[in-house]
């Protein structure tokens, strides 16, 4: 019984003490993230900073849809309108996740993709 109890235990520590080389590094996690803003009045310019449009933005009239894979750690999503008193609504979907944020122009939506904490790494 005593022979049984410590191979019991040493095939537990082996498999918690298991080293795990093959999991990705989570800056190499890429997540597929869904975006789509909508502003109340059809013919406004809007400009957004999402995922996939690097530091300049994107201009556009009425709705815009976007999915992406991205290596980040948070979706941050921001959108402005030319009339500032228009309604935006910008869905965000990472997974099954589903977010809304509904604003008045300018408006920000952000959520984390991987890690924990405010800091990471």
């Amino acid at each position: 019984m005593k022979q049984l109890t410590i191979s019991l235990m040493l095939l537990c520590s082996a498999l918690l003490l298991q080293n795990c080389e093959d999991s990705i590094p989570i800056k190499d996690i890429e997540r597929r993230v869904k975006y789509k803003v909508t502003c109340q009045e059809p013919d406004a310019q809007m400009h957004i900073n999402a995922p996939g449009f690097g530091y300049q933005g994107l201009y556009f009239k009425g709705t815009f849809e976007n999915e992406v894979n991205t290596k980040d750690y948070f979706a941050v999503i921001e959108a402005k309108c030319d009339n500032p008193k228009a309604m935006i609504t910008i869905d965000l979907y990472i997974g099954k996740k589903h977010f809304r944020k509904v604003g008045n122009s300018p408006v920000f939506i952000s959520e984390r993709l991987k890690g924990k904490g405010p800091y990471l790494e």
